[in-house]
């Protein structure tokens, strides 16, 4: 299906921009199915959510905000999304000096 372009409606999902450094809103996908209790299809989520986001508004009128001059980036899946400290791994790479670290090593 093709979604419909309006230059008065920017689309969240355009705003993610592969290969950017010192990013505001950072995606990344983390599909862990095969560690989950129940059987799902969880590895599919992340794709999803990047899709879904084709079909939202940067623009959120109830609390006036507007993402879409943020600076964002798509950083892709994890390597390893049911192991989770290849996961940890990947995060603290991709960013170093965020606050993710801090969590991480606090958890």
């Amino acid at each position: 299906m093709t979604l419909h372009n309006d230059g008065n409606w920017p689309r969240a999902g355009s705003i993610f921009q592969p290969n950017i450094t010192d990013v505001e809103i950072a995606l990344v996908g983390v599909g862990a199915s095969k560690s989950a209790i129940t059987p799902n299809n969880a590895d599919t989520t992340p794709d999803a959510i990047r899709e879904a986001l084709l079909r939202y508004s940067t623009y959120k009128i109830s609390r006036n905000i507007n993402i879409a001059s943020l600076k964002a980036g798509d950083f892709g899946n994890v390597s390893q999304p049911d192991n989770q400290q290849q996961t940890i791994s990947d995060l603290t790479k991709l960013f170093p000096q965020s606050k993710i670290n801090s969590f991480i090593r606090w958890r």
